[in-house]
């Protein structure tokens, strides 16, 4: 997120008092970053978890999708997805949701 970009910023909780930060640009109103807190019971130490958005292109049907996503952990680029192409409202590919012969549902 640069640092002159205007945003709008929501915190949003659970009932367990979890949140997460999200921060909107303000012109687009796309989520640019969100980040949030959590408690390392190993590390006995505040964890901070950080996603930032960008590059957003139109995918079809007014849909924006950032084509750049990067995390980062306590301050650690933790990975990087860069989209070449997305696409949305495609039907799945024939047979996606059939199980492989032999695999039974659980009820």
């Amino acid at each position: 997120m640069h640092l002159s970009t205007h945003v709008e910023v929501v915190d949003i909780r659970d009932s367990q008092s979890r949140s997460i930060r999200v921060y909107f640009d303000h012109n687009t109103m796309l989520p640019v970053r969100e980040s949030f807190n959590w408690w390392d019971p190993v590390a006995k130490s505040r964890s901070e978890e950080i996603a930032e958005y960008s590059k957003f292109r139109d995918i079809g049907d007014g849909i924006k999708w950032p084509y750049t996503i990067e995390r980062s952990r306590n301050g650690y680029k933790s990975s990087q997805v860069f989209a070449e192409n997305v696409q949305a409202n495609e039907p799945p590919p024939p047979k996606t949701f059939e199980l492989p012969p032999g695999a039974k549902v659980l009820k």
